[in-house]
């Protein structure tokens, strides 16, 4: 014969293993990169104060151009933190535009030696900080770029 109450402790461990299943799978890394453009255009929006990027994993070509913008909003920055760990030649960490307006450039070269590569992810990967800015409410993301391998 079962203990009292223990039906309910079932319900309850099901509930929270169902629950941090959901959570590492909203936690999970984006897919890898499988096609790479050699220009990508992302855009930053907020929702319910939370920052997101489409594409949340940016895959460019080695030597292709990546761009941000918002459509609503006043202000955007993505902020890698170092040049070392930029997908930009040194010197452009930082980008920055206002609403309508899209601002980034040429990103760096990638090859399997490099640290930042990612077998997994399909490249070298960067991960950057967006910023999206609306009246005096600003959020921020976490998304990434990822460059193929190659010249």
């Amino acid at each position: 014969m079962a203990a009292k109450g223990s039906g309910n402790t079932l319900k309850t461990v099901m509930v929270v293993a169902v629950l941090m299943a959901a959570a590492s799978i909203a936690k999970a890394d984006p897919p890898a990169c499988t096609y790479f453009n050699k220009k990508v255009t992302a855009h930053i929006s907020t929702a319910n104060g939370n920052v997101s990027v489409a594409p949340d994993r940016i895959c460019v070509a080695s030597g292709g151009r990546v761009y941000w913008t918002i459509d609503t909003g006043q202000s955007w920055a993505t902020d890698f933190t170092d040049d070392a760990r930029s997908a930009f030649p040194a010197g452009q960490a930082h980008h920055e535009g206002q609403v309508k307006k899209s601002a980034g450039g040429k990103v760096r070269s990638c090859s399997t030696s490099d640290p930042a590569y990612n077998a997994t992810a399909g490249g070298c990967v960067y991960s950057y900080k967006a910023t999206h800015t609306i009246g005096s409410a600003s959020a921020a993301g976490d998304p990434d770029v990822v460059i193929k391998p190659g010249t």
